[in-house]
């Protein structure tokens, strides 16, 4: 049996109560696992399902394995990747641990009361015993007291090797961008800003990344920008035309301004498919 590449992998955020504006009598193909949709108003806003061992337990894969994650906040997907792909003892609590610890040294009251995650992550169990190896990550943030988190966690657990930390957001275009202040690690921050926009940060497309860092045939690429996730996709149009990403997550907050269809129609003609996790 032929196993065909999974490029389009969607995850369900914030759709409670929000089917009945994703689906519609006539509507047109393609669709992601249209019946999905029924169930949705009884879903939560975070992963139900173990798809990434699963899919890294049937489909070896060639080093390097690469993720780009943008928004990587705490840095859990981080985690759990390399948990799945790699040899590094990075347990799920002990990643916590560290996050408290770097709030509690700089008094970060908001990261050390959330700490664990918006979705439990630092409840996360561990995959089986593997002897998979070859992560290399690249972690895009928005915030730069989350990026100094990043940078801590990566020095102190000695992934240096394998973990790299970029000063800069994603968006659909390369350049500078104003964003107002949020607390560190705060899972709310957002690219847009309408007033108080006092920081400043880097942005740049997937496309611009990618060439600069001469990525190709990457293995995953995760997308966690608080329902802005359009603009991120919108600026990696050329890579995913070109095949080079193997698998796509990403949220659909469809009231911040997603619109899911045309998002899907564009990655169908890429030749993907998309499941609902």
């Amino acid at each position: 049996a032929a196993v065909r590449p999974l490029s389009a992998l969607l995850s369900v955020s914030a759709l409670v109560g929000g089917a009945a504006e994703l689906q519609g009598p006539g509507q047109p193909e393609p669709w992601c696992a249209a019946d999905a949709l029924a169930i949705l108003p009884t879903l939560g806003g975070c992963p139900s399902s173990d798809w990434a061992e699963v899919i890294a337990n049937a489909l070896p894969r060639a080093q390097p394995v690469t993720l780009v994650n943008v928004g990587a906040n705490k840095g859990y997907k981080a985690a759990e990747f390399l948990r799945l792909w790699s040899q590094f003892n990075v347990s799920a609590l002990s990643w916590r641990n560290s996050v408290r610890g770097f709030a509690r040294e700089r008094k970060f009251k908001f990261l050390l009361a959330f700490a664990c995650g918006n979705c439990n992550d630092c409840r996360a169990q561990p995959p089986a015993r593997h002897g998979r190896t070859g992560a290399h990550l690249h972690l895009l943030e928005l915030l730069q007291t989350t990026r100094d988190l990043l940078h801590t966690l990566v020095s102190e657990m000695g992934l240096q090797s394998a973990v790299e930390v970029h000063n800069m957001a994603a968006s659909d275009k390369t350049g500078t961008m104003r964003i107002k202040k949020f607390f560190a690690g705060d899972e709310r921050a957002t690219a847009v800003c309408r007033s108080k926009c006092t920081d400043e940060v880097n942005v740049t497309t997937l496309d611009d990344f990618f060439r600069i860092h001469d990525l190709r045939d990457v293995y995953q690429v995760t997308i966690d920008t608080e329902g802005h996730d359009a603009q991120v996709l919108e600026g990696m149009g050329g890579i995913l035309s070109q095949r080079e990403v193997y698998l796509l997550e990403f949220e659909v907050q469809p009231k911040v301004g997603l619109d899911l269809r045309r998002v899907l129609t564009r990655l169908a003609s890429f030749g993907d498919e998309c499941f609902w996790q």
